[in-house]
């Protein structure tokens, strides 16, 4: 019933070491980026909407991976707008150990937002959910809705590398709706 949750994450490794409630809550609502405050992260989840996703198809397949479908709550914005992101995938013997990073890109090739997630299993597929936040400051215009897909590796003293990355792939574009004092304009 809440738009929103805030998990404060603190000594988690004795009381979660597993990370299952917030593996929980990437499958089940919509990640933002996290947070750190002081000895705590703080975790962002945009909850499910009332309103739907409108979705589009998509027709390819970054590492072997078929991607189906992309949903947006809308794909027009304001500036310091959250919008949740669904990405629907069809399942293959690969895509278990693959990971996206979807990112909202400018016209001169700058992110102004991504997120790194991993895939979820769901009847008939994998999905990829995150939370886009909007910033305040973004300039009014076209963006381009991308992911690129990974696969990621590890190296002998446990860093995080990546053996295999995908071209990004356009999901579609957000338009950043111009505001007048600080109030959205009409839709």
């Amino acid at each position: 019933m809440h738009p929103r949750i805030w998990v404060v994450d603190s000594a988690t490794d004795l009381t979660d070491p597993e990370g299952i409630v917030a593996g929980w809550l990437d499958e089940h609502a919509y990640p933002e980026p996290v947070i750190p405050f002081e000895k705590a992260l703080l975790r962002p989840y945009l909850t499910q909407s009332s309103g739907g996703l409108e979705t589009h198809s998509l027709d390819g397949a970054p590492l072997g991976l078929p991607l189906a479908t992309v949903g947006l709550e809308r794909w027009t914005a304001d500036p310091g707008d959250e919008l949740r992101m669904e990405l629907r995938t069809q399942s293959s013997p690969s895509a278990q150990t693959l990971r996206i990073v979807a990112r909202l890109v400018d016209a001169q090739g700058n992110a102004i937002w991504h997120w790194d997630g991993e895939l979820n299993s769901t009847d008939g597929g994998l999905v990829y959910r995150a939370g886009i936040a909007i910033p305040g400051t973004a300039t009014p215009g076209r963006y381009v809705l991308e992911a690129v897909v990974y696969q990621p590796g590890s190296a002998p003293d446990s860093s995080r590398t990546v053996q295999a990355i995908a071209d990004p792939f356009a999901l579609g574009a957000i338009t950043v709706s111009p505001t007048t004092s600080g109030a959205a304009a009409p839709g």
